[in-house]
């Protein structure tokens, strides 16, 4: 189907705000806003994996609080991207307890580094101001888990949001240059989440698949270094067989070969008549001895021909 073609007759995603300012916006950056086609890859994405894309975030106070003060009143829903990769403010403006809000909501396993629902700030047992309000999560296939704000993560429950706070982030850094630091630690965690788990081969963290991986290779390592033993304890005796001393040698060798075969050739093997007497024993034995002694020498002189 043509360009021309297609007009009127597929759809068009535009990822903008619908007025003239957003369909502007989405010129200048058109192929990353514009998508022409039944249904855009992120679209795809969301719907394949809506339990893990959050569709808002509400805070409310609830119904019978008796607190004068104001927090959050004005908050409400917040309606959340599927691309959403950053939160921008001003100091104080509440990127920190949203953040944190998140976390409680999605049973992050850092909630002792939370630096604004922490005991000395909105959880103050004094002013009890984290017990009047309420903060509700909604997943984009519409499961909702709704949480008070002085509540306590439950740390048998699944890790729904992977949740960083900064002040995790500072005591991380700040003993980075131990060995075995959290930093590394917290690293390993994350590589370790992100392998398949056919990949893992039944290991439980990144330390000991590396274990695991590391003593199969190292088997391997070794059945190929006895390899190259042989090889090479082949090659040396070949290299020793090439040199002038070990050609001179084998010559000399055969040089006192054959004068042991020219000896042996002199020596004059008398043949022994067998006696008369049949009836003499002791002289048929003898007689007997002799003639084996001729076949030894004898099979002695083919293994020196054979040797030379």
């Amino acid at each position: 189907m043509s360009e021309i073609e297609r007009i009127g007759h597929c759809f068009t995603w535009i990822k903008a705000n619908p007025t003239f300012k957003g369909l502007k916006h989405a010129i200048t950056e058109f192929e990353d806003r514009v998508f022409v086609g039944n249904i855009p890859p992120k679209i795809e994405l969301v719907r394949a994996n809506s339990r893990k894309f959050i569709e808002s975030v509400t805070i409310e106070k609830i119904s019978n609080s008796k607190l004068t003060t104001k927090w959050f009143e004005e908050v409400g829903t917040i309606p959340f991207n599927s691309g959403l990769i950053s939160i921008i403010g001003n100091k104080g403006s509440g990127k920190s307890g949203l953040t944190d809000i998140l976390g409680l909501l999605g049973n992050s396993k850092n909630q002792q580094h939370f630096s604004f629902l922490e005991a000395n700030r909105f959880k103050n047992k004094k002013d009890k101001l984290a017990e009047n309000f309420v903060a509700k999560i909604k997943w984009a296939d519409g499961h909702e888990i709704q949480r008070k704000l002085n509540d306590v993560i439950d740390d048998t429950k699944p890790e729904l949001v992977r949740y960083i706070p900064q002040k995790f982030f500072e005591s991380i850094c700040n003993d980075i240059a131990k060995e075995d630091n959290q930093f590394e630690r917290e690293l390993h965690q994350v590589i370790f989440s992100h392998i398949p788990v056919v990949d893992r081969h039944d290991q439980i963290s990144l330390k000991d698949l590396i274990k695991y991986k590391t003593i199969e290779l190292k088997d391997s390592l070794d059945l190929i270094k006895n390899d190259i033993s042989g090889i090479n304890a082949k090659i040396w005796e070949i290299e020793q067989k090439l040199r002038p001393e070990y050609k001179k040698t084998i010559e000399n060798q055969k040089i006192e070969k054959l004068k042991e075969l020219e000896a042996y050739r002199k020596t004059k093997l008398v043949k022994i008549k067998k006696p008369e007497n049949k009836n003499d024993t002791a002289l048929s034995k003898d007689v007997e001895a002799k003639n084996l002694q001729i076949t030894n020498l004898l099979d002695k002189e083919k293994e020196i021909r054979k040797s030379l």
